[in-house]
């Protein structure tokens, strides 16, 4: 069975948009866990709110708002791990905010990341979605958008 990472035509420093409903949060850990397989440096991210990874998902989470102290803190964590996901701010005990719009380019030039994956919308586990006014938060000179639906959506019409 191929990997997900074999369906997609992925560029150069790929960095991707991952908007929609239905399978978000999955689809970058996913993707995420088989590039690190790869021995790819990746990161995971947002650019709105996200749930704290849950265990194995993520190799480590660095929580910093500010660029400078987020790219030292991910300097460091490059010498034990391949797949970090990073956040701004804790929200609640449950939930993390995002980074910047401007932040995951930034994290790409000059972090020594190979990959950066975006979930850039919320959902609040609908199966479809439509954009608001507010999201997608599509990250800065992102070269690749993944638009998700659930499957139950087709199926249960």
């Amino acid at each position: 069975m191929p990997l997900l990472c074999d369906l997609i035509d992925l560029p150069t420093s790929p960095l991707i948009a991952i908007v929609g409903a239905g399978g978000k949060t999955t689809t970058m850990y996913t993707l995420a866990s088989e590039m690190a397989q790869r021995g790819k440096r990746v990161i995971t991210t947002t650019t709105t709110q996200i749930f704290y990874p849950e265990p194995g998902e993520t190799d480590t989470l660095l929580v910093e708002a500010e660029t400078p102290a987020l790219l030292k803190s991910i300097d460091e964590a490059w010498q034990q791990y391949h797949h970090i996901t990073v956040a701004g701010t804790v929200l609640r005990t449950d939930k993390l905010a995002g980074l910047q719009p401007e932040q995951p380019y930034e994290l790409l030039m000059q972090s020594g990341a190979d990959i950066v994956l975006v979930e850039a919308d919320g959902a609040r586990h609908r199966m479809i979605k439509a954009p608001a006014e507010h999201e997608p938060v599509i990250p800065l000179q992102a070269n690749v958008a993944l638009l998700m639906m659930s499957a139950e959506a087709i199926t249960s019409c």
